[in-house]
């Protein structure tokens, strides 16, 4: 729901958004921990370019009340669909020849 509120405070619609979660727990000292979530997100979203897309994922990424909640490393693959972008749109220098940025949030270990 944050990804698609910031796209839409950027001035797009997202058509879909595909969000897959892997979590990752460890038995540490105190019991079983949420130690590491993972996100691999695909959009579809039209006309939108790419390094906007980007930066949207993360703002989200650092704005999701549920990331910020828990304290555990936070990973996300976000892709964005290319079958709806502006035609001609050159990718950002930040993003990947593939059309998906790594973006990565370490929490502190408390």
């Amino acid at each position: 729901m944050t990804l698609a509120n910031e796209i839409g405070a950027a001035g797009y619609s997202p058509s879909q958004i595909d969000t897959s979660a892997t979590v990752t727990m460890e038995n540490l000292t105190g019991g079983w921990t949420l130690t590491q979530v993972h996100l691999d997100v695909v959009a579809t979203v039209p006309k939108i370019a790419e390094s906007d897309f980007v930066d949207a994922a993360l703002r989200a990424k650092a704005n999701c009340p549920i990331s910020r909640a828990l304290n555990a490393n936070i990973s996300m693959r976000a892709k964005l669909s290319h079958s709806q972008t502006l035609a001609g749109m050159k990718p950002s220098r930040t993003s990947r020849s593939n059309g998906s940025a790594p973006l990565r949030k370490r929490h502190p270990q408390r």
